[in-house]
Order: C-alpha cells, then sequence, then structure tokens
C-alpha cells in the first residue's frame, strides 16, 4: 500500500502491481481476504465524539435528528450519572458532514486553558493594585515584539515550539499583522512559504504580485497568499465573484469538490476576462491574460486546500500577543498564573521554573506565613512563592483553609500556633501536616525541619486536648490567672538533629517535584565536569554533537593537507558562531545559512537520498544558481552532490539512526524503570530492559539499557538516588515529514542515549582515576583541623579511592601527601559534600582517564 494521505484500493492498486496481483490470487484465502477488505472499505470504524462541536437548532434536537447519549469522556461507559441515572451527553446519529446540510448550525467552541492563565495573572496585579484589562493594551507595545523577537514563548499560545521560536527570531515582529500571518502559515502545508515570507519582511527579497490590483488584499503579507479570505477577496476583485461565490469557492477548494470547481473556474476565467481593471498592460493580449489567470487558479488550489482563515488567525495571535504583553512587563505575575495552571503535574513543572529562572525570577519554598493556595509573586516582584496547594499531599482544600485562617487571624506565630489554629479541622490532618514540615514550609519560624516533623504528633495531641476544653467550656486555671488563653510555644516541642541536606533535597524532589533550596549535587561540579564528556538536556547533545562535528571537520581539512590531527586539549575553542547572516567555512565553499540540522547530517553523510537533499540546500545557500533554471540547478546539484559524495565516502550512515559519539556521564540516578517484554507466542518471555533516569544538575535525560546491557548492569537498580557513571552512545533519530514520501529531506529527530555500560561511581571512579588530589596552602591557620576533618570523612565514608593533599608552601613548593590505607573514600554524594566543606571544589581535582568504556573488551568466538 503506497504511504500516501487517504489512499484508497482502487488508488492503491493502479500504483502497486503487488497489490493488483494479490487481488487476483489464485489462493482462495488471498482473494477473499482483499475482496471483503474492499467491501468493507469506507465503512464506519466506530462512533466519535468531536471535541468541542456543539449543534444549534431553531426546534427541539429530537425533532430535527436522532440524538443518542453518550459517555462522557473519562466517566462510566453505562449510565450510572448521579443526576437521573443516565449519561447526560447527547450526540448525534448523523455523521458531522450531514449535520449543516439538514439545517442545522455546527459550531466549534474551544476552551483554553491560556484564558485561565490571564485571568489569573489579572488578579495577582489588582493585589498589587494593578489593574490591567487585557482587551485595552496597546497592540504597538515594542518591549512585547521583542520578547517575541526573542523567541521567549513558552506558555504562549500557539507560539511555544522549537521551530516557531526560530521564526520569530528571523522574522523580528514588529506589528501584531506579523504575528497573525505566522500563526497561520506555522502549520503543515503553508509552512513552506514561511521563508519568503521572512525574506520579504526583512527586505532581503522584493516583494512582487501577479498582478498590480492583488496589492490591495496581498500587501500586510508581503505579496504572499497566507489567509483564505484573501483567496475570497481577489476571487470577488479579478472576476466580480459575489460573496456566496467566493465562499462556494473556498470550500470546494478545501474540500476538492472537483465539480464545483470546474464550475467555478469557468466562472473566474469569464470573469476575469471581462474585467477591464484586469485587461491592462500586456494582459491586454487575451493569451497572455489566460496564462495569468491559470497561473493564479493553480496556486490557489495548491494553496487554499490547507490555507488558515484569518478570522481565526487574528484570534489566536491576539490571545497570544495579551500573554505575551504579561510576560513582558509582569513576568512574576504571569510564571506565577502560568505554573499555577499546571498545579500539581511535576511533568511539566521543572520546564516552568527552568523558564522562569531564566527570567531571573527565584523560586521560593512554600511558607504559611507568605504562600497561597496557589503560586504568587514575591512582594519585590522578583521571586515566586511556591503555593500551599501544590504540595503533594496537602491539596487545594487544606491549602485554602491555611490562607483563610491566616487572613482572619494573622500571621502564625509558630509551629504549635499553627497547628492549635488549623489542626483540629478536617482539612489539616497528620499527613498535610508531615509534608508541609519536610518542604520546609514553617522554615522561616523553625529552620530545623526534623524537630518539627518529630512533633507533629505531640502538636495535634496538644491540639485536640486545647480543641477539646473550649468545646466543654472548661478553662485551665493557670489560663485564668493569666487573664486569658496563653498562645502555644514552639519552645515545649522536643529538639533533635535537623536533616542531611541530601534528605531536605529529596524531601523537596518528591513533594515539590524540583529542588528549591539547592541541588543534591552542587558540591559534585567538579568532578562531573572533569569526569563526565557530556552534558545530560540539550547542554547535553549539543556538546556531543558540537564536539564530534568540530573534531570531524579538524579531521578532514588536515588529512587533505598532510597534517597531524590535535587532540581535544589542542583545540583551544573548536565551535565557532556565526551571526547576521556571516558566512563560516564549513569545507568546499558551503555558506552558514544551512540550517544546523543540514551542517550535522552533512558531515556523516553516505547514503544518495541525503547527499541529494544535502546538496540542494547548499546550492540554494550559495545563491549563485536561480531555482527557476531547473536545468543549470539541477547541474549544481549533482556537482555538490559528488563533491560531499568524494569527501565523506569513508563515513558510513544508518538511514534511521544518525550515530554520533561514545560518551561517557556521571550523574544522579533519579530513577529505574525496569520493564519485562510480553510473552512470545511460545510462551517464553523475553529479556528485561531498563529506563534509567539521569539528572547532572544541568538537565535530567533517560537513558536506554537494552537486554544485553541491562543483564551486565542490573545492579543499579539499587543505586536511586546514588551517583552512577553510565557508559554508552548517544544518536538523533532520522525522521522525515509525512509528504517526503522519497525521503529527500531528512531531519533530526529525537535524542537516543544506549547504555553500554553503567557502574555505580564508588565503583567506577577507581578504574579512571588514581585518586583525588586536594590543594591545602601550608600558611592557612585552619590546615591541621582540614586534615583531620578529610580523615574523619573518608572513615565515616570509606572506600576505593585515594585521596592526596598537595600541601603548597609560600615559595611554591610542594609536597604531597598521601593519606595511606585509612584515607580511601567512596565517591558519593555525601562524601563529595563533606570534601566540598573541607576545600573549595576548584581546589581539587581527580585527573580521570579519557574512555568511554570500562570493562574488557570481550573475548572473540576464536580466541575463547
Amino acid at each position: 500500500m503506497p504511504d500516501v494521505p487517504k489512499i484508497t484500493f482502487k488508488k492503491a492498486r493502479k500504483a502497486s502491481p503487488e497489490l493488483e496481483e494479490a487481488f487476483n490470487s489464485t489462493d482462495p484465502v488471498v482473494h477473499k481476504l482483499l475482496e471483503r477488505a474492499a467491501r468493507l472499505e469506507g465503512s464506519i470504524r466506530q462512533p466519535g465524539v468531536h471535541a468541542c462541536g456543539i449543534i444549534i437548532s431553531r426546534d427541539p434536537l429530537i425533532e430535527t435528528l436522532p440524538v443518542m447519549p453518550t459517555p462522557e469522556k473519562g466517566g462510566k461507559k453505562k449510565g450510572a450519572d448521579a443526576a437521573g441515572g443516565e449519561d447526560r451527553l447527547l450526540t448525534t446519529q448523523y455523521d458531522g458532514h450531514y449535520v449543516e446540510p439538514v439545517g442545522l448550525l455546527k459550531m466549534d467552541f474551544l476552551g483554553l486553558k491560556t484564558l485561565t492563565v490571564e485571568k489569573e495573572c489579572v488578579a495577582l496585579l489588582k493585589d498589587r493594585g494593578i489593574d490591567l484589562d487585557p482587551d485595552r493594551i496597546p497592540d504597538d507595545d515594542k518591549l512585547t515584539y521583542e520578547l517575541f523577537g526573542r523567541g521567549e514563548t513558552t506558555g504562549l499560545f500557539q507560539f511555544e515550539s522549537d521551530g516557531m521560536k526560530k521564526w520569530l527570531m528571523a522574522l523580528q515582529p514588529e506589528r501584531l499583522t506579523d504575528l497573525v500571518a505566522m500563526n497561520a502559515l506555522y502549520r503543515p502545508g503553508p509552512m513552506e512559504y514561511i521563508p519568503r515570507f521572512v525574506a520579504r519582511k526583512q527586505g532581503h527579497e522584493p516583494v512582487t504580485y501577479d498582478h498590480p490590483l492583488m496589492e490591495k488584499y496581498l500587501k500586510d503579507t508581503y505579496g504572499v497568499t497566507v489567509y483564505q479570505e484573501q483567496v475570497m477577496l481577489l476571487s470577488r476583485l479579478l472576476a466580480g465573484f459575489t460573496r456566496g461565490e467566493s465562499d462556494k469557492l473556498r470550500k470546494a477548494m478545501g474540500k476538492k469538490l472537483m465539480d464545483i470547481m470546474n464550475e467555478l473556474k469557468a466562472k473566474f476565467v469569464k470573469g476575469c476576462l471581462d474585467n477591464p481593471e484586469f485587461r491592462i498592460d500586456r494582459w491586454k493580449d487575451e493569451d497572455e491574460a489566460k496564462k495569468l489567470i491559470e497561473k493564479i487558479w493553480t496556486d490557489w488550489e495548491a494553496f487554499a486546500s490547507y490555507a488558515f482563515n484569518k478570522s481565526h488567525a487574528v484570534c489566536y495571535a491576539w490571545v497570544a500577543y495579551q500573554t505575551g504583553y504579561m510576560k513582558a512587563h509582569y513576568p512574576a505575575e504571569f510564571m506565577c498564573a502560568q505554573i499555577s495552571s499546571e498545579i500539581g503535574n511535576f511533568d511539566k513543572l521543572p520546564g516552568f521554573v527552568a523558564e522562569a529562572q531564566e527570567m531571573g525570577l527565584e523560586l521560593k519554598l512554600p511558607d504559611v506565613n507568605e504562600s497561597g493556595s496557589r503560586f504568587v509573586p514575591t512582594p519585590d516582584a522578583k521571586g515566586i512563592r511556591y503555593g500551599l496547594g501544590g504540595i503533594k499531599g496537602v491539596g487545594e482544600m487544606a491549602a485554602a483553609a491555611i490562607v483563610a485562617e491566616r487572613k482572619a487571624n494573622g500571621p502564625y506565630s509558630g509551629f504549635m500556633d499553627f497547628c492549635m489554629r488549623l489542626a483540629g479541622s478536617n482539612a489539616v490532618n497528620k499527613r498535610v501536616l508531615e509534608n508541609l514540615t519536610r518542604t520546609g514550609a514553617f522554615s522561616t519560624l523553625e529552620p530545623n525541619r526534623a524537630k518539627l516533623f518529630n512533633n507533629i504528633e505531640y502538636a495535634i495531641k496538644k491540639a485536640q486536648q486545647r480543641a477539646k476544653e473550649q468545646s466543654s467550656a472548661q478553662a485551665n486555671f493557670f489560663d485564668l490567672m493569666a487573664g486569658g488563653d496563653e498562645k502555644a510555644s514552639d519552645a515545649e516541642l522536643a529538639d533533635c538533629p535537623p536533616f542531611s541536606p541530601a534528605e531536605d533535597l529529596k524531601n523537596e524532589r518528591d513533594l515539590l517535584g524540583v529542588y528549591v533550596s539547592g541541588h543534591p549535587l552542587q558540591s559534585c561540579g567538579r568532578l562531573i565536569a572533569e569526569v563526565s564528556q557530556a552534558k545530560i538536556g540539550d547542554d547535553y547533545v549539543s556538546f556531543s554533537l558540537d564536539r564530534l562535528a568540530s573534531r570531524s571537520a579538524d579531521e578532514e581539512r588536515q588529512a587533505e593537507d598532510g597534517e597531524d590531527v590535535p587532540t581535544d586539549e589542542d583545540v583551544a575553542d573548536p565551535v565557532q558562531e556565526t551571526s547576521g547572516g556571516g558566512e563560516q567555512d564549513a569545507g568546499d565553499g558551503v555558506k552558514a545559512g544551512l540550517s544546523p540540522i543540514d551542517e550535522m547530517l552533512m558531515r556523516c553523510a553516505d547514503d544518495d537520498w541525503l547527499l541529494k537533499g544535502l546538496a540542494r540546500n547548499t546550492v540554494r545557500a550559495k545563491g549563485e544558481v536561480p531555482y527557476s533554471d531547473k536545468r543549470a540547478f539541477d547541474r549544481a546539484v549533482g556537482s555538490e552532490r559528488t563533491k560531499f559524495k568524494k569527501r565523506f565516502q569513508h563515513k558510513k550512515l544508518d538511514p534511521l539512526l544518525l550515530k554520533r559519539m561514545d560518551v561517557r556521564v556521571v550523574a544522579m540516578l533519579g530513577g529505574c524503570a525496569v520493564k519485562t517484554p510480553k510473552p512470545r507466542p511460545d510462551g517464553s518471555v523475553g529479556q528485561k530492559w531498563a529506563i534509567l533516569s539521569l539528572d547532572d544538575g544541568s538537565g535530567q535525560a533517560d537513558a536506554m539499557a537494552y537486554a544485553k546491557a541491562w543483564e551486565k548492569c542490573s545492579g543499579l537498580e539499587g543505586c536511586v538516588d546514588r551517583l552512577v557513571m553510565v557508559c554508552g552512545e548517544v544518536s538523533h533519530r532520522a525522521v522525515y515529514d509525512k509528504e517526503d514520501s522519497a525521503r529527500e529531506n531528512p531531519k533530526l529527530g529525537e535524542v537516543l542515549f544506549q547504555v553500554k555500560e553503567a557502574y555505580p561511581l564508588e565503583e567506577a571512579m577507581p578504574m579512571i582515576s588514581k585518586g583525588v588530589r586536594v590543594m591545602m596552602r601550608y600558611d592557612d591557620p585552619a590546615l591541621e583541623s582540614k586534615m583531620i576533618r578529610l580523615g574523619e570523612a573518608a572513615r565515616k565514608m570509606p572506600g576505593r579511592l585515594p585521596i592526596f593533599v598537595d600541601i603548597v608552601y609560600e615559595d611554591g613548593t610542594v609536597v604531597k601527601v598521601d593519606l595511606g590505607p585509612l584515607g580511601r573514600a567512596s565517591c558519593s554524594i555525601g562524601f563529595l559534600s563533606e570534601l566540598a566543606k573541607v576545600a573549595p571544589q576548584s581546589d581539587t581535582t581527580y585527573s580521570p582517564e579519557d574512555k568511554t568504556t570500562l570493562a574488557a573488551p570481550e573475548p572473540k568466538p576464536w580466541e575463547m
């Protein structure tokens, strides 16, 4: 079956001889199977419900069309509605395409979370005495357009994707119509017009029109047809169509109704020929006029099938502009509203927090005296206070009760005061108190979280006792002597050692979804920087690819010149960026106009389909041969393809997987999800594999440990929240657009990190490092105490990594001291934290070997 949209058996049999042969097969099973499949073609597979389609009728619906009760999304399949025992969602039994022809109105009502974000942001501003009406903001605000031009559009409706950000930075919008056009163009199909639109807006390409009359409706979009309404208006201007005929044209083109289109085409041709304003200049000649009419009609046929309507684009762009205005002028309030819209969603929270931090906003711990039930800005609007309702196990009801009590009777003076006022209520129970204390919600009242956590039962008991006395109208003798109720004091709480910093941070991650007061790997930065060969997350990918690409380019250039290839240490700054449309030597005269994807793919290309696509893009980037001259353009493409093939003939490329480089990564193992395959048909069970969640402080990523690798490193299952070393391969999956059936334009897909080896860091470090060296100065008054503390840390957390101390004298002499057999430590987060307290991380070094595999290679069969 051809892999094209809207394929049918009739079309497929013409395109595929194999399918036609199968239809005519002498095998009765095959013939009957396909014959019955053809009969079933076009049948309804299952009923569906439109996400937001509403049917409106003058008369009751049951008098106009058949309806049926349908379970609502997430509801029960059979009616057990609390109200009437039946499903209340009524849907039509007619197909959606036949509802309007019978005289009903179908409207789509969309519910946008963005509008809730706007409303909440306005409410937060009102609390600060700022009245903002989003419908009355100026549409020419410079700060807002600069925000769009920088691509800082995370959280802005329909402008959040990476591709959209890239084009916004190229476009540099200056007016609302630019945003409206980008909203309409950034969709499958019209996307191919974006480069032309951007080039014309920036003045790199002249704005031209097929006919002077068309400037009236295409001027705002720089001569590019962007909206359905433009096609409708131009049909009326050029050919004298009525409003009804122009709308009929839009529908016919969009739904490819050939009979109606042929009928309207005849009217369009006649209307243009009869229009004296159209028949000017060279188009007075009928043959020239017909050529232009045919071109316009052909362009419309190709465009209108996926064109977007301007009314939608304006609404969407205006909502995006409103949120962009709030983000530009009131970042703290906007980000609070944005994060609150996903409250409790720990999957999205880290991304929003990272966005807020990039904007210079600091996320602060929840606080019973400052936090709201949702996220709120700090009084100086330079930070965000974590919402009480976002703490796992607290919930909106308990958070609302805490805030309401605080507003009614003033701030809480201490933990006991909080418990006396709220612990007796149904909303605030023991679990709520445990999670509040573990996340530091009382830190401004008592910094020792463990002390409060261990006194929860005592506090609840005291609160219940006080509530019982008050309800029985009894008064304590000492309270009467004092002249009233005495406030509970935290002085009566039993003291205890605080949680370790690592435990506090773990509680924050588990209950808040992110680390707030720090990161457990802060003390491990030097080790990770020295031992890891790549960073995790986005930086991890770019680091790996840029490093490999630079080495590859250097090797190829110098191999041609007969020079020795330098090592990584010899290359001070291997990756250089260009800006402002400048040129960069990428080899063979390739300009920097190539996309980063093409740049990376070019360096390891071998397959013909890829070379052809890269060569075409290279010729376009050079701009020396016009695309309109097909023969010259194809010759130039062939020449570039030959250059690429000759230059990269030693490279190998898997069409599905672009393999990049082997890396070694040190990170904290945040989770280990072990997968068990489904039983095979013979009843046997496949080998287990695992997904390792890694965090190195710069980002988070998943690494795939497939069956063979997981068999070797399954011991990692018990190493969650510990440092691990993972050796594996970073690669990019090559993906193609659905329309790219020839696979001529590959794009970089998701990043894959495939594990080859993985070890607890305590085991791995002795394999690649001779030990940790710590520099100390002889004239440091605390030298002796530091040496003692270092030895104590090693004894508390013993391991196999040797510790050496380099004592530096005033004259520069260095004495190297080996702490001996007792100075062997485990390379754990705990030890590194203690080491950071003794000496700055800048004074420590690990000198690891530069290898990506630690285990000895498996012997070949003939070597065994």
